[in-house]
């Protein structure tokens, strides 16, 4: 057992008692798959939404092809800290608190892209 958690429901006016278990253990390098990935070791990408004006095709497409996802109820795309520094458009960021959750199956072929 790792760790024990105590999760309230107001509503319902429930305490739930939870546990984390380990279930399987393997050598892992964090260093190795930063390499691999280009993102920090051992932590998932910081994502980020980017403004980017539907009249700017070239830069949609650069986004997109780089792993942008379009997010058309923010009318934003979305994608890792690491990616938006590498086209240049770190100051287009917009806070990771203000996005939803990211579809998993968006295209990226609405308005914006």
């Amino acid at each position: 057992m790792v760790c024990v958690r105590y999760r309230y429901d107001a509503v319902a006016q429930v305490r739930y008692k939870t546990v984390e278990l380990v279930v399987e253990q393997l050598p892992w390098n964090p260093a190795q798959r930063a390499r691999r990935q280009g993102e920090g070791p051992g932590r998932p990408p910081v994502l980020v939404g980017l403004r980017v004006h539907f009249r700017e095709e070239q830069l949609r497409k650069r986004v997109k092809d780089a792993g942008g996802r379009w997010l058309p109820q923010n009318q934003q795309w979305v994608v890792p800290i690491g990616v938006a520094r590498r086209l240049g458009l770190a100051h287009r960021a917009v806070a990771a608190p203000d996005l939803p959750a990211i579809p998993a199956a968006s295209t990226g072929n609405d308005a914006g892209g």
